[in-house]
């Protein structure tokens, strides 16, 4: 199951973070086009086109796995966030949270962006079940 979860960002940050995915984007389309063209699409028809097809998206699905097409916010963020989990031992199994206790975004309290730090922007992206748990977990 994904969740959502919104984050207040300085707008700069945003904008580098939207600068690098949209590279990303750039440079994903530009290997597809050229995996297409490795494979000669244009001469393949019926069974081989739709195997062909099945190939690259397959490679190109690995590659946004691996991290090396961060074509969208999840995709860019994912690899820093899975090391810092992992930095901070957060990659565990956990025990659920006590039913009624406060959860992860729920601080009372905490410095918004009216308070003076300049968290303006929003930065909104629906987690994995993977990275979700552990953060929510550490963050509890």
């Amino acid at each position: 199951m994904a969740h959502l979860m919104v984050v207040a960002v300085s707008p700069a940050d945003l904008d580098h973070l939207d600068a690098l995915v949209q590279k990303q984007q750039s440079a994903e389309t530009r290997w597809q086009a050229g995996a297409e063209q490795d494979a000669n699409l244009l001469a393949l028809c019926g069974p081989q086109l739709r195997a062909a097809r099945t190939r690259i998206r397959a490679e190109r699905d690995r590659l946004r796995a691996t991290g090396r097409h961060r074509v969208s916010r999840l995709h860019a963020l994912t690899p820093a966030l899975r090391t810092e989990l992992e930095h901070r031992g957060l990659l565990r199994d956990w025990d659920p949270i006590p039913e009624g206790a406060q959860r992860a975004g729920q601080t009372l309290g905490g410095a918004g962006p009216h308070s003076g730090t300049e968290l303006t922007a929003r930065l909104v992206v629906t987690l994995p079940e993977a990275l979700w748990t552990p953060l929510q977990r550490g963050v509890y």
